[in-house]
């Protein structure tokens, strides 16, 4: 079934350079090939002006960032600490390629193939919506090729607080500290029950909150389930505690 729409008054024009069917667009091979990408953006509309006076307004000012504190460097992506002029901090996550090994686990899932960074901003707004903490998104945008995720970017606010790691090593005798690590237990667990499986439960990926919650980041690798296995949550919680116990021992 095909569906085809112009504008009465382009019909006799496009009759004329032979554009007036879908089959005849869909098989066109003349003019000037400019482009094979698709790019998409979304920011928070009240976070338009800021973004824009801070030139982060677009994907490609995103991708092309260089400022800032880079507190991560990868060969595929950065991470980059920005300080806005009204001392708002912000975090920009960004992808500069997209492996195909990650692309073709996504096909054989049955998943459509995103960046990470797309994947991170679905992850965060799920969890945020349904009852846990993790950063908020203010800025998405990604660049496809031929179809397949190839670059992508998000800008999101840091969670105030500070991470368990960081936490345990600066406080490692006191009753706050195993108070801490309970939990972060008791926010995993409650994860898993709700089907989330998240490969990084690091203790530095667990973040205490300036209200003593308890908050989650880096969620590009969670993924939903019907039901964890036991290996999966055996596997999960194992990792945990031996994190755990190897900050306590240095």
């Amino acid at each position: 079934m095909e569906q085809y729409y112009i504008q009465p008054e382009w019909q006799s024009i496009l009759q004329e350079a032979q554009l007036d069917t879908l089959e005849k667009l869909l098989s066109h091979t003349g003019g000037e090939y400019t482009s094979f990408h698709m790019e998409q953006y979304y920011m928070q509309p009240e976070w338009q002006s800021i973004l824009q006076e801070a030139q982060l307004d677009t994907l490609e000012k995103l991708l092309s960032y260089t400022g800032g504190e880079c507190t991560s460097f990868h060969k595929r992506g950065t991470v980059h600490k920005i300080t806005l002029p009204n001392q708002q901090i912000l975090y920009l996550k960004r992808d500069n390629f997209t492996y195909t090994k990650d692309i073709l686990c996504d096909l054989i899932s049955f998943k459509k193939p995103r960046t990470k960074t797309e994947k991170e901003y679905i992850n965060c707004s799920l969890l945020n919506k349904t009852g846990f903490i993790a950063p908020e998104i203010i800025a998405c945008g990604q660049r496809r090729c031929l179809g397949w995720p190839k670059q992508g970017a998000i800008l999101m606010l840091p969670i105030i607080g500070i991470d368990l790691e960081t936490y345990i090593r600066q406080h490692k005798h006191e009753e706050s500290t195993q108070k801490y690590i309970q939990q972060a237990i008791h926010l995993l667990q409650k994860l898993q029950n709700k089907g989330y499986y998240w490969p990084d439960n690091k203790p530095e990926h667990f973040f205490i909150t300036e209200d003593n919650k308890m908050a989650v980041i880096d969620l590009e690798r969670l993924r939903v389930q019907r039901k964890l296995s036991k290996r999966q949550i055996k596997k999960q919680n194992t990792r945990f505690q031996n994190d755990i116990q190897k900050i306590m021992n240095t």
